[in-house]
């Protein structure tokens, strides 16, 4: 019992020595203790340290703290911070039909997997093929310029072809003819024929086999089906090489420029392959699709 309370008087002393108001505050009054031995207990439960956080079994759901890092920290309260936010109203994409008589494509809205344009019209929805399409206008673009002037590539070294008498009659005949189509052909002698130059889409054919199915089908057709098919091929092919290619984006007013040359295009529905080039969803189609008004 002394040694008890020897021990309680040091231990108060301490203490008081260390921190005076807060053992004060805390200590229960010694009046007030049952016995020497509950005055130990308690104050040795008082005085012993305590954990922040005690778990005596392992939790698989428990979460232990990691330390972050001051960039992580200002990154995560500037991600979550409102203090300088500022909403501004999202901007409405909607443009106004145009009228049929205007615009019968429509105004473009939007592209789709960087292949077809998205339209609207008076109708509903316009879809586009941007490539087809392209080839279309280029094409008929071509055409146009070849009939207004033709490009002649002139020949490194004249070419010189045995003629029949009937090509070298025929050659005279639609002589004027050949010359707006860009060749540059001759008679060199009794049964012969020079070659000069030829339209520039056509330098990289063999001339001699070229003009000769060429005086065959003046002399059998009265035109030249071989030569305006051979064109058109070249003409066909060089469209679709310059033609805007497959995804890539474009801006809306790129969208609404094609679509306007596509109106001033003749047979703009179809490509040069006889694909379509764009189809037309009504209101209507589309409710049905959606199953509206049923």
């Amino acid at each position: 019992s002394r040694a008890v309370h020897q021990f309680v008087f040091h231990t108060i002393q301490d203490r008081l020595a260390h921190g005076a108001g807060q053992v004060e505050a805390s200590l229960p009054l010694l009046e007030n203790l049952v016995s020497p031995t509950t005055q130990f207990n308690q104050l040795e439960k008082l005085l012993a340290p305590q954990p922040q956080s005690y778990t005596p079994f392992y939790s698989k759901n428990q979460r232990l703290p990691l330390p972050m890092s001051g960039s992580v920290k200002d990154s995560m309260q500037q991600l979550f911070s409102t203090q300088n936010t500022t909403l501004n109203p999202a901007q409405s994409s909607y443009s106004e039909i145009p009228q049929e008589n205007d615009q019968p494509l429509g105004q473009a809205i939007a592209q789709l997997a960087g292949i077809y344009i998205l339209a609207q019209n008076q109708q509903g929805l316009v879809l586009v093929d941007m490539h087809a399409a392209h080839e279309r206008v280029l094409y008929e673009k071509y055409k146009s310029d070849l009939n207004t002037a033709v490009v002649t590539q002139q020949l490194l070294v004249p070419v010189v072809l045995n003629a029949s008498r009937i090509e070298i009659s025929t050659l005279n005949e639609y002589h004027s003819s050949l010359i707006q189509l860009g060749f540059d052909i001759s008679e060199l002698g009794p049964e012969q024929l020079v070659i000069r130059s030829l339209p520039a889409l056509m330098s990289k054919s063999d001339p001699a086999q070229l003009i000769r199915q060429l005086l065959i089908d003046l002399e059998q057709l009265g035109s030249s089906a071989t030569i305006n098919a051979a064109q058109h091929e070249k003409l066909a092919s060089k469209a679709c090489h310059a033609a805007v290619r497959a995804h890539r984006l474009l801006t809306i007013p790129e969208m609404n420029a094609l679509l306007r040359q596509m109106e001033q295009t003749d047979r703009a529905d179809q490509c040069n392959h006889g694909r379509p080039t764009w189809i037309q969803l009504s209101v209507a189609d589309l409710d049905k699709l959606f199953l509206r008004g049923r």
